[in-house]
């Protein structure tokens, strides 16, 4: 059934059908401005929560808790949202013999919502047929629909490893929020679980997919390397994070979670993540690029004075946080430029 008998088992899924997606818009065929970015940084918001999958392949399930948990401080339960993903038919993961697509363990997050973690933690366990059976009370059911909402988006739709990379800090730089990233995960590198460091050179061993929380970037002997919370306890490599070079590793679909608060805040409801039209590809990338125009061309010019120079700055910084939904408000809810810019003036000014 694993890949690595002896081994921590992964469990992620590469799914080509689903990350390609057409109607996937990314990140960064949105986001509004750069900047230079230093070489190193990182977004952990609070101590991590730093779980273990035991025997199972529920690595999708716990990244994704991983990442609401540094983005909210809510800690979830993975075992529900694997439960989910396993036994609901509606989840291609449903069908598989061992592990999910990490799209479905980001969408059910944000769609159906995940019980907390202390009315389901994690236990011991050595097959994901034990790990999902469990009775399910009213209250789980309760406390998932509570924490249902938000959105979730790719960092790039591009399949270059090294721009994945780059993407994912890119991201985590200008978002302040983890990211979900799956990667080809070698028998070699079990080898580095007192430093949780891979060796920046290319492995020859077997494989198999593996999902975890990119939270951090360094240089690490002059390599780039990005540094994820893993999901096989406090006591694996670097106090429970493993760290991947830009130039030796293979990623795949990073995804970011982005918060309920985040659509509460500019009162769009949770509509954002279940448009009930087909999405508008086109319509999406038109809308993108004229308020890309807008902001940076005509309302917030990094020109005039230096007080208005810092205003327009805070308006861009604004819109870069925002711009998932704002694309979104734009193409389904009525919004209109004079909303947008109204919003991001009133932010801008502190109001």
């Amino acid at each position: 059934m694993w890949p690595f008998k002896r081994e921590k088992p992964t469990g992620m899924i590469p799914n080509p059908e689903l990350d390609q997606d057409p109607r996937n818009l990314a990140y960064d065929e949105m986001m509004v401005f750069g900047g230079e970015i230093p070489d190193s940084g990182n977004v952990i918001a609070r101590q991590p929560a730093i779980l273990n999958q035991d025997r199972t392949s529920s690595c999708t399930m716990h990244s994704t808790v991983g990442a609401i948990h540094q983005a909210t401080g809510n800690l979830l339960s993975p075992r529900w949202g694997y439960w989910k993903l396993k036994t609901d038919k509606k989840y291609a993961s449903s069908s598989l013999p061992y592990g999910a697509y990490m799209q479905e363990s980001a969408k059910v997050a944000v769609n159906e919502g995940l019980c907390s973690y202390e009315l389901l933690p994690n236990y011991a366990t050595y097959s994901d047929e034990s790990y999902i059976t469990f009775p399910v009370t009213k209250e789980m059911r309760t406390s998932a629909k509570l924490n249902a909402g938000g959105s979730y988006v790719y960092t790039t739709t591009v399949k270059n490893s090294r721009s994945i990379f780059d993407s994912v800090v890119k991201y985590m730089y200008e978002q302040k929020r983890p990211v979900k990233v799956g990667v080809r995960w070698y028998k070699e590198y079990h080898r580095e679980k007192k430093t949780g460091i891979i060796p920046a050179y290319w492995p020859d061993g077997t494989w198999s997919g593996h999902d975890m929380v990119a939270v951090a970037w360094k240089k690490i002997e002059g390599e780039l390397y990005l540094g994820f919370l893993q999901s096989w306890g406090p006591s694996w490599g670097d106090k429970g994070m493993c760290w991947m070079s830009r130039n030796y590793s293979f990623f795949y679909s990073p995804i970011a979670i982005i918060p309920p608060k985040k659509v509460e805040d500019m009162k769009i409801k949770k509509e954002v993540a279940e448009i009930k039209e087909r999405r508008n590809l086109h319509k999406e990338r038109a809308n993108a690029w004229e308020l890309r125009r807008w902001i940076d061309e005509v309302w917030f010019k990094d020109e005039g004075t230096e007080a208005r120079k810092t205003t327009n700055r805070v308006a861009r910084g604004v819109a870069g946080r925002e711009w998932y939904v704002l694309v979104k408000a734009l193409s389904y809810f009525g919004w209109t430029m004079k909303d947008i810019h109204s919003y991001l003036a009133s932010h801008a000014n502190g109001q």
